[in-house]
């Protein structure tokens, strides 16, 4: 919309649960999943600048997938709203699943000192909604994320770029609270090649 201001949306589908499973007592589920936000950039001076968003979209492609003995675990993309860019996220599948809602508040602080090199300090306040279809409680999870992302250019045509991120969970709401993971269990590191158009 604007050289500061941009529009998003994102869409996708997948199908997670257990790979590799020949007994047949793990059925996979299927989510649909969209997001809306925006990325803005603010200069406050001619080297550093403060941003929302990023890149990445909803961890779309990012495969959070553990296995073990030929068995895979595949947890989907969309499992983890809190990681993404989007100021509002939903997604819903089928089995009975739930149907997750996403609230970001990304905030950043872009530095480029050369035209071949930018670094953002991320950081900002997610909550994820989970709604079982059950009738079960819902349960809210509440996350204050921080990461690293730097992004190389070395010629017009292409970026290379590096991103280290902590979710940073730091408390829930509804549900009885157990097995949650601390602030730095959930991280990513990703590496990624873009061809801008």
């Amino acid at each position: 919309m604007d050289s500061g201001f941009a529009l998003r949306g994102d869409a996708g589908f997948e199908n997670f649960g257990l790979n590799g499973d020949n007994t047949g007592n793990f059925s996979h589920t299927s989510r649909y999943f969209a997001g809306v936000g925006a990325r803005i950039k603010v200069p406050i001076s001619p080297t550093v600048a403060f941003v929302t968003g990023r890149i990445g979209a909803i961890h779309f492609g990012h495969f959070n997938n553990i296995g073990d003995s030929g068995i895979g675990l595949y947890v989907g993309a969309s499992l983890l709203p809190e990681a993404s860019s989007d100021f509002l996220l939903l997604s819903s599948g089928n089995n009975n699943s739930s149907t997750n809602i996403g609230i970001n508040l990304p905030a950043g602080l872009l530095l480029q000192l050369d035209p071949r090199l930018a670094v953002t300090l991320q950081a900002g306040y997610a909550v994820a909604i989970a709604i079982p279809r059950s009738g079960s409680q819902s349960t809210a999870g509440h996350f204050i994320p921080v990461g690293l992302e730097a992004v190389l250019t070395p010629m017009p045509l292409l970026d290379i770029g590096a991103r280290f991120f902590l979710d940073g969970y730091v408390a829930q709401s509804g549900g009885n609270g157990s097995g949650n993971p601390g602030y730095f269990d959930l991280r990513a590191l990703m590496l990624w090649i873009r061809i801008p158009a």
